[in-house]
């Protein structure tokens, strides 16, 4: 349940016999005050298997009054698992997302998406925040059902960069004085997972997991900071398919082959995965080798012909403070060099250098006429003509473009993600001094 800016009651629920389905299975409905609680049926394509259910919903409406529902959702399954159970359970379950602005169109959302073996994803939670959807749910990685899950979010502006929250968890929150509730052996090890985001976009998610040396169960909290490590839990790069990438840390050692060769497999770089570099002076690309070196800051194009998780080994991305580039950001940053334009507008792509999210709408946009700097918002760097206001993605198969003031299109950086930018004519007037894109630091 959820209630709107005027003070509607919105619920979703999941009920096999309203409307008569003749399969008996559970379908997603939503209703609300505002429609006298009239039924609507929000899942579709339904298949007519009697495990296909649409279970669990969780509901959130927006700041614009849209409703937002996400399900765990048996369509795309087998049976496997337990025969005595009528044949079998759904061997994979995907979790599925619909909203009331676009007449409840079903999207399959949290990645991976692909054919792969036994997966159980069940119980998401849903929070919108700043325009983006945030989601997160339990995971199991083969088809038993009360094996140990793990709990993973992933969010509208990058859903193939869902990260494992529960591998690093803060330390449990129940009162050590109190001893956990007692629990049988076979429950499943984690569940009764919260998720919010707050006004900045830090995102906040408890949940219940068992220990299993004596079977007692504990609240434990993460918030986005500390969802990764120094680098973060890596990126997916599906078989077939170019992506945007970048390091979200100091990579040792530097090499992209001894970062991700072990990743991707296969027969090895320049046969199995390939990566390509842009070069903004002669606006060009160019294939890399496999012992160049990362950089933070910077991007790449990565493509395999084998799918796999590009995971990085460093330390923390290095900060400065964020007032020597004159008034604006206060705290610390990492400051990016753009490459100023010599008369012509220039593409450059730029990397995400944290393993935690970055509003665009904190960026600043730095330059030095020789004397002081200047920070500048996308949208006022813009009007200055030093580089456009927004930024484009690769998401694996479209380009997406966000801004910083534009309302529906604000960006969110996702870590060890790369984008382009655009730098305008106006740049050419700082060659000497240079401009810089300043990513704040948590």
């Amino acid at each position: 349940m959820d209630i709107d800016n005027d003070g509607n009651v919105h619920v979703a629920f999941s009920n096999g016999t309203v409307g008569g389905d003749p399969t008996g299975t559970n379908h997603i409905w939503y209703a609300s005050s505002l429609s006298n609680w009239t039924n609507v049926q929000v899942d579709s394509d339904v298949t007519g298997n009697w495990w296909d259910d649409r279970i669990n919903p969780s509901i959130n409406v927006d700041s614009d009054n849209t409703v937002h529902i996400v399900w765990e959702d048996h369509r795309n399954t087998a049976l496997s698992g337990d025969p005595a159970y009528q044949g079998g359970l759904p061997n994979r379950t995907e979790i599925y997302y619909a909203n009331s602005s676009n007449a409840w169109t079903n999207a399959e959302i949290a990645l991976p998406i692909d054919t792969a073996g036994p997966r159980v994803k069940t119980s998401p939670a849903i929070y919108v925040q700043n325009n983006s959807v945030h989601v997160s749910w339990i995971q199991t990685e083969t088809d038993d059902w009360v094996a140990q899950g793990n709990l993973f979010y992933s969010n509208s502006n990058n859903w193939d960069s869902a990260v494992n929250i529960s591998n690093n968890p803060d330390s449990p929150i129940t009162d050590p004085d109190m001893p956990g509730s007692e629990m049988p052996s076979s429950s499943l090890g984690l569940s009764q997972h919260a998720l919010s985001v707050d006004e900045d976009g830090n995102v906040h998610v408890t949940w219940i997991e068992r220990d299993n040396s004596n079977n007692t169960y504990n609240i434990f909290y993460a918030s986005s900071p500390s969802f990764n490590t120094a680098c973060g839990n890596g990126r997916d790069l599906p078989a077939n398919t170019w992506l945007m990438t970048a390091p979200s840390c100091t990579p040792s050692p530097t090499g992209i082959n001894d970062q991700y060769g072990t990743d991707l497999g296969g027969t090895g770089y320049n046969n199995s995965w390939i990566s390509f570099e842009w070069l903004t002076g002669t606006q060009k690309y160019n294939q890399q080798a496999g012992t160049d070196p990362l950089a933070l800051g910077v991007g790449n194009w990565n493509y395999s012909f084998n799918a796999g998780t590009l995971t990085l080994s460093g330390t923390a991305t290095p900060t400065e403070d964020c007032s020597i580039y004159g008034p604006g950001l206060t705290g610390q940053c990492f400051a990016i060099d753009l490459v100023p334009s010599a008369g012509a507008a220039l593409w450059q792509i730029v990397g995400h250098p944290f393993p935690y999210t970055a509003n665009w709408a904190d960026v600043r946009v730095a330059a030095f006429d020789g004397t002081t700097w200047t920070q500048r918002t996308p949208s006022e760097a813009e009007t200055a003509d030093l580089m456009l206001k927004t930024f484009w993605r690769w998401t694996g198969s479209a380009y997406e473009s966000h801004d910083d003031s534009t309302p529906g299109m604000l960006g969110i950086l996702q870590p060890q993600e790369s984008f382009w930018v655009r730098i305008l004519p106006g740049s050419s007037d700082f060659n000497v001094e240079g401009i810089k894109l300043l990513i704040p630091a948590r």
